[in-house]
């Protein structure tokens, strides 16, 4: 609301002296044409009896009334514009002095709950992290021992099925070594000797 106070002080300063400037003019126009009506009246007055003088006098003081009231008009017009303006300017002003103290009133409650609530939810957050993080050394345990027995299940399924295969494998291997053992030891025993003498 305060810094509002010199624009609406501003604003009233304005009109007024365009009050006083339209007043200044005013007043200097009515005596300027006062002497001069006293300088026509007090010139014909010296003039003795002529009456041309008194006549040519007349219709200057016509003239000039005309011109006063004219002007006269014209300024009673531009003070009227003139208050108008500074009527509606100070208006303004105020609206918006009025319109910035209820926005500015306004939006501090609604800064202070959003505050509030993101206060509220860092407290929650805060909280839920701090639950996870105590529970993390638990559920890496359990985790571990998960992954070790599905290792071991995998581990005696992967052997489980390939026994036979091995089993099958060494009894091949077995075989071979078999039939060369009974090769070898056919070539290193001696010939048996024939019944006609001969092998």
């Amino acid at each position: 609301m305060d810094k509002f106070r010199p624009l609406a002080s501003q604003g009233l300063a304005y009109g007024q002296a365009s009050l006083d400037a339209v007043e200044e003019i005013q007043h200097n126009a009515a005596g300027f044409m006062s002497k001069g009506l006293a300088n026509v009246y007090g010139g014909g007055a010296g003039g003795g009896g002529d009456n041309s003088g008194y006549d040519v006098a007349d219709a200057i003081a016509k003239r000039n009334k005309h011109f006063v009231s004219q002007f006269t008009r014209r300024v009673g017009k531009v003070e009227d514009k003139v208050g108008t303006s500074s009527a509606l300017l100070r208006g303004q002003v105020l609206n918006s002095v009025i319109m910035a103290d209820a926005n500015a009133k306004s939006e501090i409650p609604a800064l202070a709950r959003a505050l509030a609530a993101t206060a509220e939810r860092t407290g929650a957050m805060l909280a839920a992290y701090e639950a996870r993080s105590h529970a993390m050394p638990a559920l890496r345990y359990q985790l571990l021992e998960v992954c070790a027995e599905k290792k071991l299940q995998m581990e005696r399924r992967y052997l489980a099925e390939a026994a036979p295969v091995e089993d099958r494998h060494a009894a091949e291997v077995k075989a071979i070594m078999d039939g060369r053992s009974a090769k070898v030891q056919r070539k290193t025993q001696p010939p048996t000797p024939s019944l006609l003498g001969f092998n």
